[in-house]
């Protein structure tokens, strides 16, 4: 029977307490492959819960607070649960515990990472962990990459002004409830200003960061896991997060989302529209005199 642990505890007293967590999901298909491993259990005085599978929806009292492939969380009714899922996975995970018998201190709560663990076959993890070095690999590598995104992006935020690289976050972020907007309307911006401001591409670029994908969420947690294989080579088995490696694909999906927003962003035409931006006039005469190699990822000299 496998076993899970986690560092972190889950309290549910109330529906709150399940509905409201970052990462619930309301519906969910009745997939065994997605539904991982029980976080918690969780019991009422009344049917108030709802079942988040998609076939089910029925109200109950007792229930699973569960994690999905994705990432993401459900709660799911018992039935449902026994029906869709592998016994062990009902275990609620148990909170790992210090050399003394002491519960982990607030260094582990707060990068609030789950330590849920099962056994892997050595051949397939090393199979495994070649796949995912390999696509690591090629992401970084491929023409216009991870790579030549890391250097672009590097690039750009020293070559141009602060201000600018301030208002294309905002506009990331806010979208049309920006102050670029506010600005434009009372600098009395021409059409085409706005519309540059409008057909702006690849802004994803500044809401994720290429290194903390691949390098830290992916590589250095795999380079622990192979010291670990090394190991435990005699014994044809190694521990492993549970949900690994599917917990590395949504990175791996996000790593290549954001090299596609910087091929969208570093291109000639688009370098044009940051132009339009309202700016400070020094900010301004900056950016309209500063050009752009796409290709290389930086400023072109003279």
């Amino acid at each position: 029977m496998a076993n899970f642990y986690t560092e972190d505890k889950i309290s549910i007293n109330s529906l709150e307490d399940i509905v409201n967590r970052p990462h619930f999901e309301a519906s969910v298909p009745p997939s065994r492959s997605r539904l991982k491993y029980v976080l918690a259990s969780y019991s009422f005085p009344r049917k108030i819960a709802s079942c988040s599978i998609t076939n089910c929806y029925q109200n109950h009292k007792k229930g699973y607070l569960v994690r999905l492939s994705n990432g993401e969380e459900c709660s799911i009714c018992e039935s449902c649960a026994n029906s869709l899922m592998d016994p062990a996975a009902l275990i609620p995970p148990k909170r790992s515990r210090t050399r003394s018998g002491r519960s982990s201190t607030s260094s582990t709560r707060s990068s609030r990472t789950k330590t849920v663990t099962r056994d892997m076959d050595l051949d397939t993890f090393v199979s495994e962990s070649s796949r995912i070095k390999e696509r690591v690999k090629e992401i970084k590598q491929m023409p216009q990459g991870a790579n030549w995104l890391f250097q672009s992006l590097s690039h750009f935020q020293k070559a141009y002004p602060s201000e600018l690289v301030i208002a294309l976050k905002e506009l990331q972020t806010e979208k049309e409830e920006s102050s670029v907007f506010g600005l434009l309307i009372e600098n009395n911006a021409s059409d085409q200003q706005l519309q540059d401001i409008e057909q702006l591409d690849g802004l994803g670029i500044f809401a994720a960061d290429i290194r903390q994908l691949l390098i830290e969420s992916i590589l250095k947690p795999l380079t622990v896991l192979d010291e670990k294989a090394k190991k435990n080579g005699s014994k044809g088995n190694i521990d492993v997060p549970v949900d690994w490696p599917e917990q590395v694909e949504p990175n791996l999906v996000a790593a290549e989302k954001l090299v596609n927003e910087a091929q969208l962003f570093f291109t000639e035409e688009n370098m044009k529209r940051l132009k339009s931006i309202p700016l400070s006039p020094e900010a301004a005469k900056m950016v309209s005199t500063l050009r752009w190699d796409c290709d290389k990822g930086v400023v072109k000299n003279g």
